[in-house]
């Protein structure tokens, strides 16, 4: 799949979502962010399986884990990486610090912190049991239902990782996109991760009563 068809994907997905799901939106003050991921992929592999367009052999997965036995985990191998650039490196007492918010266990150690960040991510689209991995999607619905400058920090960190090129640091994942959304009642924003970096963002409003569903 060409990354322009996986945005026009995601973009019928999202209105898919907004026409059909709207009610997972601003239930006392709280968006149901689990159920908009799970309809979210439920709409983006209605659309990648039914239209012929698209190869046969992708499957769309939610909290997917291809090793089993040894599960994903952000940041192997990354404290060796001599990119100093990187998203990883950079943030690295941010990405810490939300770690520990997020964690119950505070005897923890930052080894322990830095490297045990799950990754399970939210969507991807893939070929099952291969090394072919084309799009990851991160979801965030903040209860304000207001959009955020930046994408969440702990998910632009698995985003970068598993969009590495190098793969020494990234279990050779290397997604061909990486997509974190951030979506509210009415639009969404949509940040692009290509070869490790966040190549910025762009915001898709819906009109809900005018949104085509398929």
């Amino acid at each position: 799949m060409e990354r322009d068809k996986a945005y026009s994907v995601i973009i019928q997905a999202l209105g898919c979502l907004y026409k059909r799901d709207k009610n997972l939106f601003c239930n006392n003050e709280k968006n149901y962010e689990r159920a908009i991921a799970f309809r979210l992929a439920h709409y983006i592999a209605n659309i990648i399986e039914d239209d012929r367009q698209y190869d046969p052999s992708l499957s769309v997965d939610s909290e997917y884990e291809r090793h089993i036995e040894s599960p994903k985990a952000c940041f192997d191998g990354c404290s060796t990486c001599l990119n100093g650039t990187c998203f990883i490196t950079t943030e690295r007492l941010a990405i810490l610090n939300a770690r520990k918010k997020a964690r119950v266990d505070a005897s923890e150690t930052e080894t322990e912190l830095i490297k045990e960040v799950g990754v399970r991510p939210d969507i991807i689209v893939h070929e099952r049991k291969t090394k072919t991995n084309f799009m990851v999607i991160e979801v965030k619905s903040p209860n304000n239902n207001e959009l955020t400058e930046r994408p969440d920090i702990i998910d632009a960190a698995k985003l970068t990782y598993m969009t590495c090129p190098r793969p020494e640091e990234s279990k050779k994942y290397h997604y061909d996109l990486g997509i974190a959304l951030c979506v509210v009642k009415d639009k969404a924003k949509i940040w692009t991760f290509i070869d490790g970096e966040n190549q910025g963002s762009f915001t898709v409003p819906f009109m809900v009563n005018n949104t085509e569903s398929l």
